[in-house]
């Protein structure tokens, strides 16, 4: 049956509006699409809750940083470097020390990072630009290596050269978590070690570099807070 004229425009007037409301539709939800980012930007992010299934959650902060150097040890073997045994007898000192962990132990991991030996051309220009400030002022301002210490480092990051994209990263994981454990304790599985962690992993994972095993002997350190002393020999 043909449609009348009059039907045959209404038809078609219908089906071209029902085309524009289509369009503005896809048009609006396109610039949703696109600001939604934008207007998310500076919307505060929620508290990441402890992720009690990583098995790194019940163990000591001495355990959490065993890992970490773990992580770099792989890395470095990985890259085929040498003459990194000074870098690590230094962070390995993190769990062996009877000490709680404190400014002086931190100050001692934080004055090897890169970020504090590569800006100085010579040691007696060497200034601690630590990651905290409260660090210079417990050891007056003085250098946290030697002259030969610092020679040492100097040519040991130079020699890494595009490496120290990995390596870097991870020596500054170990420092965060050691901070983190120290000053939070054993509340919860802080926000701030778990990204670390998960942050060092996926670094290893992006570039084929195998994940560290958890020995069981590290698996046992499950003292609360700081935990107790151990070896580097304990675990391997």
């Amino acid at each position: 049956m043909e449609l009348g004229p009059y039907l045959r425009r209404c038809l078609l007037g219908g089906l071209g509006l029902a085309a524009i409301f289509a369009g503005e539709f896809l048009f609006i939800w396109l610039l949703y699409r696109f600001f939604k980012p934008l207007l998310n930007r500076n919307k505060p992010k929620e508290q990441r809750p402890p992720d009690r299934k990583h098995p790194l959650f019940p163990l000591s902060g001495r355990a959490r940083v065993a890992y970490m150097i773990l992580c770099l040890e792989n890395a470095i073997r990985y890259f085929g470097l040498e003459n990194w045994e000074q870098v690590l007898e230094r962070l390995w000192g993190l769990t062996e020390t009877t000490e709680e962990v404190g400014f002086p132990q931190l100050f001692r991991v934080c004055a090897v990072l890169p970020i504090n030996i590569l800006p100085y051309e010579r040691w007696k220009d060497l200034e601690t630009d630590v990651l905290e400030e409260d660090l210079i002022d417990y050891f007056d301002g003085r250098p946290g290596v030697t002259e030969e210490e610092f020679r040492y480092l100097k040519e040991l990051y130079q020699a890494a050269g595009w490496r120290l994209c990995v390596l870097d990263p991870l020596l500054q994981t170990a420092y965060k978590v050691t901070a983190a454990s120290w000053v939070e304790g054993r509340k919860e599985f802080d926000g701030l070690v778990l990204e670390q962690v998960e942050y060092a992993e996926r670094l290893l994972e992006g570039w084929n570099i195998p994940l560290p095993e958890l020995p069981p002997a590290l698996l046992r350190q499950t003292a609360r807070g700081w935990g107790k002393p151990f070896s580097r020999c304990e675990i391997e």
